[in-house]
């Protein structure tokens, strides 16, 4: 599959109540739906609500953004504010 159709997929781990949590949903949403328009997934996971995956993923601190797909595995702690970062660390090409 090319770089161009490859499609991702994203776990974001969330405090529900912390403004850098929503602020990091909406930032990565944003992101991707203007660089990764129907080619990933992202789901949200409140620590809270799904203690399993936050232990499986040795979630520490949040808001935590883990690329499982395409591989290698990576993860970006923060608000995700800056695309740039976010992109570079993500390793999204274009």
């Amino acid at each position: 599959m090319s770089e161009q159709n490859q499609m991702y997929k994203f776990l974001l781990f969330i405090k529900a109540d912390s403004p850098e949590c929503i602020r990091a949903v909406l930032n990565s949403k944003k992101t991707f739906d203007h660089y990764l328009k129907g080619r990933y997934e992202l789901e949200v996971i409140e620590i809270n609500k799904n203690v399993s995956l936050t232990i499986y993923y040795d979630v520490v601190l949040v808001p935590l953004l883990i690329k499982t797909q395409p591989l290698p595995e990576i993860r970006v702690l923060g608000d995700l504010s800056d695309t740039t970062k976010l992109l570079n660390e993500m390793l999204i090409l274009f």
